[in-house]
């Protein structure tokens, strides 16, 4: 529901250090800014939707569809937290037929109440400064994600993305197997002509894809985590 002075005059928001509402999210999207913190925590991956067939840039959090091995009960455990979570419960979302985005509220959160946490305004209907904060944050990262979108078509643009299957041993029994993954193919990359590479270090894509490629020996942190919780 876009945020609204009479629909939300006492609404209030809690902060929650648990970011529980992606307790069942395995992959959680991430922008190419936030790559290189995700990258020393989480695998950064690209996952391709189902419907759109667009490729989006995630941080996988877990080993299979519907756990996150980083949401506990009392608090998040990993020292980064992808801001699509921070954000929550808000978002902003297009207007029909328009290109204007509208800040929005999870009214259905549990964060969301009229008891205790931060005002969205205050008495004389203005913006409180933690809903002046959110409504910044998130036009920032509006701006970010089209970012990361002409990264992804920039990848595509090189053929450089490549599906992968990938084979992770827990313990002795069966191994686990992730398919739909897409990663960035090292052979490819190493293939490029000398323009084609200078380009990508050029506009910045390069770092984030070696931050990528790195963030993959994570796959060995997720697996520990899963034998131990």
């Amino acid at each position: 529901m876009p945020v609204n002075s009479n629909l939300h005059q006492t609404v209030r928001v809690l902060r929650d250090p648990t970011f529980n509402q992606a307790k069942d999210a395995q992959l959680v999207p991430v922008v190419v800014q936030e790559v290189m913190d995700c990258a020393i925590e989480y695998p950064v991956v690209l996952v391709k939707n189902a419907h759109s067939g667009q490729f989006v840039l995630v941080a996988m959090m877990g080993l299979k569809s519907g756990e996150n091995l980083y949401c506990g009960e009392v608090k998040f455990d990993g020292h980064y937290v992808p801001q699509v979570l921070r954000h929550y419960p808000f978002v902003l979302q297009a207007t029909p037929n328009s290109e204007h985005m509208l800040l929005s509220i999870d009214e259905h959160s549990p964060l969301v109440n009229q008891q205790e946490g931060e005002h969205l305004f205050d008495s004389a209907g203005e913006q409180s400064p933690f809903l002046v904060n959110k409504a910044k944050a998130l036009q920032l990262h509006h701006e970010q994600q089209q970012i990361t979108e002409s990264f992804v078509a920039l990848l595509l643009q090189y053929q450089l993305l490549s599906q992968q299957q990938l084979t992770i041993q827990l313990g002795a029994g069966q191994p686990t197997i992730l398919d739909g993954v897409y990663l960035v193919d090292q052979k490819r990359l190493d293939e490029l002509s000398e323009a084609e590479y200078l380009a990508l270090r050029k506009n910045g894509a390069l770092a984030i894809i070696h931050a990528h490629l790195l963030s993959l020996k994570q796959l060995n942190r997720l697996a520990r985590r899963a034998l131990t919780l």
